[in-house]
């Protein structure tokens, strides 16, 4: 996809002729002391009008499609390849009102997500393991009915579940929208609600002691209400921050328990 967007867009200079030209110019201009100025000048004239029409006519990559021979198993309607940051994917063309995706093979045909012997935190239903955009995580295999998601971290294990944060009277010093209270390693922090769009944030030692006093108390009742989300396999099994999730065989068993019972 980037090849063809260059070609499309700087075909002379993505030719190899154009290259091996180039070099010998730059060979002149070193061993013959031939003027480096005319060839910068004779490279950028037509070098920049190729961006500037490339900045106004070339159409984004992520904005291109391609009918795809599958239907959407979620809305019936119609998908279409696109390209994303981990390449090309599966998606509904009724996008952003059907929000369906999936990762596709070498052949085009979407790769099903496995199952893990995790049970989903809100209904107890198998995890399945998913890709996003901010790549793996686990998704509940009764979703758009049931919500429940864990993420992973980068070396695919399970990241501890976050308490959601209290949402708070204090306006974003940078937007005005209302201040969200977590609690971090540190201790209690303030950062703005409408995080990513605006990373507004108020130190929590700028606060005059009554309204910390009176913030910890509201976190610390929030927290009683919303208590940390219990990890554990299908079996039941309690699992800790940091465990990776097995992925299912056909009979159930985890790829470790059916080693095992062959042993």
């Amino acid at each position: 996809m980037v090849t063809d967007k260059l070609m499309e867009a700087f075909h002379e200079i993505m030719q190899v002729g154009y290259t091996k030209a180039m070099e010998q110019q730059l060979d002149d201009i070193e061993d013959k002391h031939a003027d480096w100025v005319e060839m910068l000048h004779e490279f950028y004239g037509p070098f920049k009008k190729s961006l500037d029409d490339a900045y106004k006519d070339l159409v984004h990559a992520k904005a291109e499609t391609e009918p795809a021979p599958h239907t959407c198993p979620q809305c019936g309607g119609q998908t279409v390849y696109r390209f994303g940051k981990k390449g090309r994917f599966l998606s509904c063309a009724r996008y952003p009102k059907c929000k369906y995706a999936a990762p596709v093979d070498r052949e085009g045909n979407p790769v099903a997500p496995e199952q893990t012997d995790i049970a989903c935190p809100k209904c107890e239903s198998p995890m399945l393991l998913r890709r996003g955009r901010f790549g793996l995580f686990l998704s509940c295999a009764r979703y758009p009915e049931c919500a429940g998601i864990l993420n992973l971290d980068k070396k695919g294990l399970i990241a501890a579940p976050k308490i959601p944060p209290l949402s708070t009277d204090l306006s974003c010093p940078k937007c005005d929208a209302p201040m969200n209270l977590r609690r971090g390693a540190r201790g209690p922090w303030l950062s703005c609600s409408k995080f990513p769009k605006c990373r507004g944030r108020i130190g929590w030692s700028t606060l005059e002691e009554n309204s910390r006093n009176a913030l910890e108390t509201a976190l610390q009742a929030h927290e009683k209400q919303n208590p940390q989300a219990a990890v554990h396999k299908i079996d039941g099994t309690a699992v800790s921050e940091g465990y990776k999730p097995q992925p299912l065989n056909g009979g159930g068993e985890s790829a470790d328990e059916e080693a095992a019972g062959k042993e």
